[in-house]
């Protein structure tokens, strides 16, 4: 019931769990009757920072590894999520641009000499 779904979203906050979080944030936004009572507990709005810091840190991580892997899967969870507008989003997307600019730049170069 209620109790426990609004049990397992603060367990998944506290793991870190995002697409645990993110499916019961988009319970608590059908509409449904059980879906508006969660939506109206402390730990939806809980789960809605949660899922931004998470994100957010996945992104960041992303950046700082230069890790192709994981740039993939945070970009992807922001997708899926529709976090995009998320700043560390943009800026991982523009560094990713840069890069591929970069490597085109390079390659043209080599072929030159």
């Amino acid at each position: 019931g209620l109790e426990q779904s609004a049990r397992q979203l603060a367990e998944a906050c506290a793991s870190g769990d995002l697409q645990t979080i993110f499916n019961f944030l988009e319970a608590g936004r059908s509409g449904s009757k059980a879906g508006l009572a969660l939506a109206a507990r402390p730990e939806f709005a809980d789960g809605e920072v949660a899922l931004k810091k998470g994100l957010r840190q996945s992104l960041l991580k992303a950046v700082a590894k230069c890790s192709k892997t994981e740039a993939r899967k945070a970009c992807s969870q922001a997708v899926s999520f529709g976090l995009r507008d998320l700043p560390e989003y943009q800026r991982l997307i523009d560094l990713q641009r840069t890069m591929c600019l970069q490597s085109l730049q390079e390659a043209t170069a080599e072929k030159r000499e």
